[in-house]
């Protein structure tokens, strides 16, 4: 079963969704959107007896630069999820500014056309290093929003959602993309 996800901006703002719950202690299917809290929400998360945490895995903190990936913060809230038993869900979105086409809407570089190729490198990059902590990825973050994707549907299908998809499956092939 694919988790479902209540995405909002704080943790204690958490609705359960129409469920089985046979066994109120039992971990529900359902999860948070921690962002890269390694504390607060997995503790809340766990609390409510949910299973999963939604986190950013921000490819312009991940890969500032081509090619130098830096996984440290993102390494403490997986292993601090994982410790707590949570499955992760990591949303791999928002472009660094070497990588932009170009920002059209002047507002910086995370909601940017990505430059053909560069977006599949940071998803094989990412799902390579979360091997055996990480099984369920997301392909960017509300891209039919400008604040978060800035392109059309035909350039976020061509260059981000179908290569990213295709990255996390050859990178990983029992992952799931959501």
């Amino acid at each position: 079963m694919v988790p479902r996800f209540l995405a909002c901006a704080a943790v204690a703002a958490l609705v359960a969704i129409a469920g089985d719950a046979r066994d109120a202690d039992a971990k529900q299917d359902l999860g948070a959107n921690v962002h890269q809290s390694s504390t607060t929400g997995p503790d809340a998360t766990r609390d409510a007896k949910l299973g999963w945490v939604r986190i950013d895995v921000n490819w312009v903190t991940a890969e500032p630069t081509q090619g130098q990936f830096d996984f440290a913060i993102l390494d403490t809230v997986v292993d601090a999820a994982r410790a707590r038993n949570l499955q992760v869900l990591a949303v791999l979105a928002y472009t660094p500014a070497w990588a932009s086409t170009g920002d059209t809407k002047s507002d910086g570089p995370n909601n940017d056309v990505p430059t053909a190729g560069t977006y599949p490198a940071f998803v094989t990059a990412a799902v390579n290093h979360f091997k055996n902590r990480v099984t369920h990825y997301e392909i960017w973050n509300e891209p039919n929003l400008g604040g978060f994707f800035e392109g059309t549907p035909a350039q976020y299908t061509s260059l981000i959602l179908v290569p990213g998809a295709d990255a996390v499956h050859a990178a990983c092939a029992t992952c799931t993309v959501v």
